[in-house]
């Protein structure tokens, strides 16, 4: 590897865009690739950055030059993706969710871990700057020992789903071939990640129920559920892409001595005798701050050749969750983790 670490990036849409300006603001790291099945999407970016750019993703691998590879394609396509990267010796930062199977995220890990590679999954919510307070916080003992907890990803609303217009960057999450799963896949997995970081253990025991008869997608476009913990805590999750226009991101962390509650789009505060306000969310700067932290996390783990802080087996954790999920709804019955 030269003194630059040089990126490719698979999907030219919303979130690769995020990605190719986060890792273009690091040292000693280029923008050198990018791909995506639609032409004139893969040549904008690629020009912003002085990149190449390519509609099929072997072709980009098959360049010597590229060490590793970001993977912002719908969930669908993860998999593959990433086990052909990791083939093609590249690093990889794969999107959340890892994959829309247990089968695949077992296939993604070893397949890196063989090819010696860094996996890494993009659950950025750990990198938001609230988040990370509130992680401190609980760390700190500032609440006691956490009893209950509440989390919730509400807002972004799908839209009808015979408008699928292919601009609109939640068309595709309608689609069980390309999503694998709507909401609870796409935001819920956000929560999930943060729950089980926050709390610090494994889920157990998952209720749950879901429904898509708002705009009749082949998706989940909303639900709730309550998930038990290996170490007694319990918390309840209600995530909806079905709810438009403003949307929120709240979750509340119950300790024995205190509240921390996270608007992870507002502000953090913590509750005791009073309340006091302990971070304060800035719209300018704080989304670019968490990917750039994401970013150089990521590139931090070649660099050191050590383990990232999400790898793979974290992924595939909050994807048994999400899987679960799905089980107890339909099924209308508690779940059993390890699935």
């Amino acid at each position: 590897m030269t003194n630059t670490i040089n990126i490719g990036i698979i999907g030219a849409g919303y979130i690769g865009i995020t990605h190719a300006k986060s890792f273009s603001s690091l040292p000693n790291v280029k923008i050198a690739a990018v791909c995506d099945r639609v032409e004139e999407r893969a040549k904008v970016l690629a020009e912003k950055f002085g990149a190449k750019s390519y509609t099929d993703v072997e072709k980009m691998l098959a360049q010597p030059n590229i060490d590793a590879v970001v993977v912002g394609t719908p969930h669908a396509f993860h998999a593959e993706q990433t086990i052909l990267a990791a083939e093609a010796g590249k690093h990889v930062l794969v999107e959340k969710p890892m994959a829309t199977s247990l089968e695949d995220c077992d296939r993604m890990i070893e397949v890196c871990r063989r090819s010696g590679v860094k996996l890494m999954v993009a659950h950025s919510h750990r990198f938001w700057p609230g988040n990370v307070k509130a992680k401190e916080l609980i760390e700190k003992g500032e609440v006691g020992r956490l009893l209950t907890a509440y989390d919730s990803v509400v807002g972004g609303g799908f839209g009808p789903v015979g408008s699928r217009d292919p601009s609109d960057r939640f068309a595709w999450m309608q689609s069980r071939r390309l999503g694998g799963g709507g909401a609870v896949m796409f935001n819920g997995s956000h929560i999930i990640d943060r729950l089980r970081w926050w709390i610090g253990s494994e889920v157990k025991k998952v209720f749950a129920k879901v429904g898509n008869e708002v705009y009749g997608s082949e998706v989940e476009e909303y639900g709730s559920a309550f998930l038990l913990f290996e170490n007694g805590v319990s918390a309840t999750m209600t995530v909806s892409m079905a709810t438009p226009g403003a949307g929120y991101c709240v979750a509340e962390l119950l300790g024995t001595d205190g509240i921390i509650e996270v608007k992870t789009y507002e502000n953090v505060r913590l509750g005791k005798k009073s309340w006091e306000t302990v971070h304060v969310f800035d719209p300018e700067t704080e989304r670019d701050r968490t990917f750039t932290a994401e970013a150089k996390e990521f590139i931090a783990s070649i660099l050191e050749d050590r383990k990232p802080l999400i790898p793979g087996e974290e992924g595939r954790a909050n994807v048994e969750v999400v899987l679960a999920i799905y089980r107890s709804s339909e099924r209308l019955e508690t779940v059993h983790l390890p699935l």
